[in-house]
């Protein structure tokens, strides 16, 4: 039997158009053409809206091309509401003379998840090969330098002799946080330098994780909880 439909939804930072923050976001929704106005599709974002109200979401958000009528008329019939329409342009600029303003938000509320396990922080040689058990495990990050070879991966693959420090956990934002969204480490680290909390920070395309020392663990997250953020 195949897959009829599916709704892929996301926690992000804020949405054009919402009040609150964070907010959840139908990043994908979708039903085949030959199995329509039977519910499917209700019922796909019906999950996705009581998931996003578990993360402590009081608003959900979704797009579509301008053209789409189909897309459109399908959300308003489940209650969504056309916050704004636009098309959007950039264009770069050279030349600029002094600093550039940025807006920033260093009280942004953000939903975020501890992972499973203990990690560790590793330093081998620079022309070291990347050992087999760098990549163990659903989370690890590789980064190669001039000077080292920096390795962050499950605490318990790493093999005795290793220079390393071990004993962290590892929290991720949930979601994807936009590259125009400024102020989303700021709004993590603050909390957390108040607190006296020392972390490793890594950040993909996609989000951002922070590393703390597990005997640090709750005196983060009460940090975090304290600043607003959603911890699970």
């Amino acid at each position: 039997m195949g897959c009829a439909g599916s709704c892929e939804a996301s926690i992000r930072p804020f949405d054009e158009g919402c009040h609150t923050w964070p907010v959840g976001y139908v990043e994908g929704w979708y039903v085949d053409a030959d199995v329509r106005h039977q519910g499917i599709g209700r019922r796909l974002m019906a999950a996705a809206e009581q998931w996003s109200v578990a993360q402590g979401c009081k608003e959900m958000a979704s797009d579509t091309q301008i053209e789409n009528e189909v897309s459109l008329t399908a959300h308003q019939a489940l209650g969504f509401e056309e916050s704004s329409r636009a098309v959007h342009l950039r264009k770069r600029l050279t030349g600029a003379q002094g600093t550039t303003a940025e807006r920033s938000n260093p009280s942004r509320q953000l939903s975020l998840l501890l992972l499973d396990g203990t990690f560790a922080i590793c330093r081998l040689d620079c022309n070291a090969p990347i050992p087999p058990w760098a990549s163990a495990g659903h989370f690890f990050s590789i980064t190669r330098t001039t000077d080292e070879l920096s390795v962050v991966g499950r605490q318990d693959a790493v093999p005795e002799g290793v220079v390393c420090e071990r004993g962290w956990r590892c929290l991720r934002v949930v979601g994807t946080v936009p590259f125009s969204v400024v102020g989303v480490l700021a709004s993590l680290t603050a909390p957390l330098a108040e607190a006296g909390v020392s972390l490793f920070a890594v950040s993909t395309f996609d989000t951002d994780y922070l590393l703390v020392k597990e005997e640090d663990l709750t005196v983060a997250l009460d940090a975090l909880r304290r600043r607003g953020h959603a911890v699970r």
